[in-house]
């Protein structure tokens, strides 16, 4: 990667204003290809673990993933992204009745997608407020289902909050437990914390990590789900989070730097084959295929746009150096 490009994307990444006149509120920004690792820590401690809210999703994905590739069982089936939900709630004795029919039909990859059924998206911070945490669970069963699941993309904590909750009872190990055994541990991350909604981690949000380990977590994706010669996730796995399941057109701005144009399982897809997740607050893991490149940032930084600006030097597509032949 060339250091001007990283230079200039921190220089932006510091001098740009958000929508209310403010500087960025950046914590790091870490970008890698084959060449090299480039890192920046706005002035905060490079081992400061930080919240990385939404991107949590693309954390459960993975856990899920590297869990079916060890052949792990949630009340006895196996974990692919046609397990039945309802079903399985029901055997783990999680469900006994007073549940929309609709929930025959809804499987893992609909937790994944966002596309459940529900006509919005909902679990967000400031429904949380004051409400009973362990009953969440039934808080968010009892949502109607107003769209054939699969069929309506509603961006929402529901869906990742579930598959926490099922991970942890047909296994009896928290999500935190085997994301640590399965993906962060084997990838050098010994610092985290992922926040608990009452009885089950929060899944949707809560984990939080310092920009190395966030990166190594973009660096994984990029590489197949495989670290150090080792496969963590099966790459068919990887290749379905990163795959356009569900289109977002009402959500894609052709003009924006990172384009929403369609969302796979935690992950969102955007233009030239680049996938990203992306939390509230300034947190970002982007892979971008056709450069070998990952990115990472964390911050406490509400306006989101600003900082996909400053990752354009770093995206853009580079021309071949001129021959004269």
């Amino acid at each position: 990667m060339d250091e001007g490009r990283f230079a200039e994307a921190v220089a932006l990444m510091g001098g740009l204003r958000d929508r209310t006149g403010r500087p960025l509120d950046m914590s790091s920004l870490v970008a890698s290809d084959d060449d090299g690792t480039f890192t920046c820590t706005f002035g905060h401690a490079p081992d400061e673990l930080v919240d990385l809210r939404s991107v949590s999703k693309t954390v459960v994905a993975l856990t899920l993933g590297a869990a079916a590739g060890r052949g792990v069982l949630l009340g006895g089936r196996p974990i692919e992204p046609d397990l039945p939900i309802l079903p399985t709630l029901r055997d783990l004795g999680l469900v006994d009745g007073g549940v929309d029919p609709a929930w025959e039909q809804v499987r893992l990859w609909h937790l994944l997608n966002n596309t459940i059924g529900h006509d919005q998206g909902f679990l967000f911070r400031e429904e949380l407020r004051g409400r009973d945490l362990d009953d969440l669970l039934t808080y968010v069963l009892v949502h109607p289902l107003a769209h054939e699941p699969g069929a309506h993309f509603s961006y929402s904590n529901a869906g990742a909050y579930l598959a926490s909750v099922l991970l942890q009872a047909g296994t009896g190990r928290r999500l935190s437990a085997w994301a640590g055994e399965l993906v962060l541990h084997p990838l050098g991350v010994s610092r985290f914390e992922w926040r608990a909604l009452g009885r089950f981690d929060a899944g949707c949000t809560g984990l939080r990590l310092d920009g190395d380990g966030a990166h190594r977590l973009a660096r994984l994706l990029l590489d197949d789900g495989r670290f150090d010669g080792r496969e963590l996730v099966p790459a068919s796995w990887c290749d379905l989070m990163r795959s356009p399941l569900t289109g977002t057109p009402d959500l894609c701005d052709a003009s924006a730097t990172l384009p929403k144009r369609a969302y796979g399982l935690g992950l969102w897809i955007s233009t030239d084959g680049i996938y990203y997740g992306e939390g509230s607050d300034g947190q970002y893991a982007v892979v971008v295929p056709h450069l070998g490149l990952a990115i990472t940032t964390l911050g406490r930084q509400a306006d989101l746009a600003p900082i996909t600006r400053a990752m354009a030097p770093l995206i853009a597509r580079r021309t071949p150096p001129h021959t004269n032949r």
